[in-house]
């Protein structure tokens, strides 16, 4: 929902705009489609890592927005999460 919000504060969206708005719920989209596809069980580092890496390409791809996407996040949260899927996560340090 953040990721929307500031898409919304980058296009300047109102719940009247036509574009602007289409793109707010799009970029929210993106995210979810990206933390729904990983699947469960939760994880809250590996969903704002997925929500991140989502934005950062949907603001390039609509908004020309030229962010770069740097490396790829490695996970020091494993240890204190029990439900963490270890080596079938992308961001587990040793994956």
């Amino acid at each position: 929902m953040g990721a929307g919000i500031a898409c919304s504060v980058l296009t300047g969206a109102t719940p009247l705009a036509r574009d602007e708005w289409r793109l707010a719920n799009l970029m929210t989209a993106s995210c979810l489609t990206a933390v729904g596809e990983a699947g469960g069980p939760r994880c809250c580092k590996r969903d704002t890592y997925l929500s991140l890496i989502a934005g950062v390409e949907f603001l390039n791809c609509y908004l020309d927005a030229g962010l770069p996407m740097g490396e790829k996040p490695v996970c020091s949260f494993a240890v204190d999460n029990r439900e963490c899927l270890e080596r079938d996560c992308r961001f587990f340090p040793e994956s």
